[in-house]
C-alpha cells in the first residue's frame, strides 16, 4: 500500500496535540510604570478555552518579582480576554515588580510581566483642623507623613497659597487639596478642611508718663490698638490689679493686661509701662534788700519753702545780671528775678516763684557803740 504525502499529513494533523490555555497581561496605561494607592483597569488576553464559572484573579510579585506571597489585586469572572479592576496597595515603591492573571478552571499560571516601577507618591492622609487665625502652616496639620513640595489648591472656599506650605486669608469651613506627583506622573492627593477661630487682642504695648496729681484712670483706655475688653490685669510684682491706676497710690512701673484665648489661640498679653513724675516745686517767692556793696547773692537760697533745685532762673528787666542762681548787684536796678521748674519728662506743669531785689547804692556801716576812751 503506497501511503502518499497527502495521508500523512492528515494522520500528523490528527495527532497533533490540543491548545494550551495562556493568559498575558495587555498594555498597562502608563507603560512600564505602576501607581501605588491608585485603581486600575487592568487589561488581560486570553488563548484556549475556559469553562463557565471561571475566575480570573491579578496578582502583584514583591520587589524582587517573586510570587511566593503574591498581593492578590482584584478578580473578575470571565471566560474570555477583558479587564479586571485592580487596586494597588499604598506604600509599594521599587523597581522589580511583576503582574500576572491567573485562571481557576481550567486552573492556569498567567505569564507574568517583565520587571515594573512601582511609584508611591505621598500626599498624607486627609484631616480637619482648627486654626488660629487665618494664616497657616498647612503641611503639618494633614494625616500621615505627606512629603514636601506638592501643590495646593482651594477646592472650598477663599484663601491664598503664599509659598511652601503657607497660606493665609483662610475662611472659616476652607477646604484645600494637597497634590503630589511622581516623576512617572503617578498622582496622590489629600484634603484639609479648616475652621478659624480669632486670636485675641490685648492691645499694644504702650509707655506713658503722668504726674503725681493727676486724677485716677482707666488702663484699658490708656493701651495702643483695639483690645477686647475683659482682660486682667496683674502689677509690676505679678499681683491682681483693678483696671484703674491712682497716681499716688499704684506703683509705677509695668502693668500687664491679659486676655484669654479660644483653643487653639493662646492668651494675648500686652504692658503698660507707667512712669510717675513728683509734682513741680520751685518753693515760695521772697522780696528782700540788698546792699551793693554786699556784693553777689545766691538767689536759691532765697526762695521759701523747699523748692527743688536743677530749674532755671530767668530776669526780667534782662538786666545781664543773672548767672546761674547768682546775683550781683553791681551797676543794675532792682528789680524781680524768677526761677522756673520743670520736672523731667514733662509729665507735670513747671512752677515758679520769684525773688524780688531791692538795693541802693553803698550800705553804711553803722557805728560801733561805745566809742573808744582815749
Amino acid at each position: 500500500m503506497m501511503i502518499t504525502r497527502s495521508l500523512v499529513a492528515s494522520w500528523l494533523l490528527g495527532m497533533a496535540a490540543p491548545i494550551v490555555a495562556q493568559i498575558t497581561v495587555g498594555v498597562l496605561p502608563a507603560p512600564g510604570i505602576l501607581c501605588a494607592d491608585t485603581q486600575v483597569e487592568l487589561p488581560y488576553d486570553v488563548v484556549g478555552t475556559f469553562n463557565a464559572g471561571n475566575v480570573f484573579t491579578a496578582e502583584l510579585s514583591d520587589v524582587n518579582g517573586s510570587f511566593a506571597s503574591p498581593t492578590v489585586l482584584g478578580s473578575v469572572i470571565s471566560t474570555a480576554s477583558g479587564t479586571i479592576t485592580c487596586v494597588f496597595p499604598a506604600g509599594l515603591s521599587g523597581n522589580g515588580f511583576q503582574l500576572r492573571v491567573n485562571s481557576s478552571d481550567p486552573l492556569e499560571i498567567g505569564i507574568p510581566t517583565s520587571g515594573l516601577l512601582m511609584e508611591a507618591p505621598n500626599a498624607g492622609a486627609n484631616a480637619t483642623a482648627t486654626i488660629c487665625g487665618s494664616t497657616v502652616n498647612a503641611l503639618p496639620l494633614l494625616g500621615g507623613t505627606p512629603e514636601p513640595g506638592g501643590n495646593w489648591i482651594v477646592v472650598m472656599g477663599t484663601m491664598t497659597w503664599v509659598m511652601d506650605d503657607l497660606l493665609a486669608g483662610v475662611t472659616n469651613g476652607s477646604v484645600v487639596a494637597y497634590h503630589v506627583t511622581s516623576p512617572g506622573g503617578c498622582p496622590s492627593i489629600a484634603h484639609l478642611e479648616l475652621y478659624t477661630v480669632d486670636p485675641s487682642n490685648s492691645g499694644i504695648n504702650t509707655s506713658m508718663s503722668i504726674c503725681s496729681s493727676d486724677a485716677p484712670f482707666s488702663m484699658y483706655q490708656a493701651l495702643g490698638g483695639f483690645p477686647d475688653a475683659g482682660g486682667i490685669w496683674t502689677s509690676p510684682g505679678g499681683a491682681p490689679q483693678p483696671p484703674t491706676f491712682t497716681p499716688g497710690l499704684s506703683l509705677p512701673g509695668c502693668y500687664t493686661y491679659t486676655v484669654a484665648g479660644i483653643a487653639p489661640c493662646p492668651n494675648a498679653s500686652s504692658t503698660l509701662c507707667i512712669n510717675v513724675s513728683p509734682v513741680a516745686n520751685a518753693g515760695n517767692d521772697a522780696t528782700l534788700s540788698w546792699c551793693l556793696s554786699s556784693g553777689a547773692l545766691d538767689l536759691f537760697a532765697q526762695l521759701g519753702g523747699t523748692p527743688s533745685p536743677g530749674g532755671t532762673w530767668t530776669d526780667d528787666n534782662a538786666s545781664g545780671a543773672l548767672s546761674g542762681s547768682t546775683f550781683n548787684p553791681a551797676g543794675v536796678p532792682s528789680g524781680t528775678y524768677v526761677f522756673t521748674y520743670t520736672v523731667g519728662g514733662g509729665a507735670c506743669p513747671a512752677a515758679s516763684a520769684s525773688v524780688t531785689v531791692n538795693h541802693s547804692g553803698v550800705c553804711l556801716v553803722p557805728p560801733q557803740y561805745p566809742y573808744p576812751v582815749e
